[in-house]
């Protein structure tokens, strides 16, 4: 008798949690729906639909592009100097660059020519946010680089120098 009450009472306990478990399931539903709508009655539905500037190729034609352009300051050749030039940029409204600067400089004639690089890009399809045009700043990382032979020859012409 005493184990037919065990068994009963752990019947119902197991019962009542069950159903507690699909309520809450259920509430929490409910709630996550309540609040979408809420969120998309005050907001409105899509008002996060954003779209990022694209250049023509994507990334990949973006690089092309700078690495065709760019030409490696000779005075900056001479002296051995390598290193990451940081552009900052806003693809404007109509997809034209604009605001172009130096966010991490290498050298003067280095920062110049990534300047100039990036200053010269053309063709961006504007970004977007709520279906309208919209400003878009980017950074834009250009590596100068001599290859290691030509390197070491600029660093030995410089030692004789000195």
């Amino acid at each position: 008798m005493v184990s037919m009450r065990v068994l009963l009472l752990l019947v119902l306990f197991v019962h009542n949690g069950f159903s507690f478990a699909q309520d809450s399931k259920e509430q929490l539903r409910s709630s996550s729906d309540k609040a979408r709508a809420t969120m998309e009655n005050s907001v409105g539905a899509g008002a996060y639909d954003e779209q990022l500037p694209s250049y023509p190729g994507g990334t990949a034609g973006m690089a092309a592009y700078v690495q065709r352009e760019v030409h490696y300051p000779e005075e900056a050749r001479d002296a051995g100097i390598t290193g990451k030039v940081i552009v900052g940029f806003v693809i404007e409204r109509d997809g034209t660059v604009d605001s172009v600067r130096v966010k991490r400089g290498v050298h003067p004639a280095l920062d110049q020519e990534a300047v100039r690089v990036v200053g010269s890009m053309t063709g961006w399809t504007p970004g977007t946010m709520k279906g309208k045009p919209v400003p878009v700043q980017f950074t834009l990382p250009i590596n100068f680089v001599i290859p290691e032979k030509e390197l070491a020859r600029i660093r030995r012409k410089l030692a004789r120098k000195n």
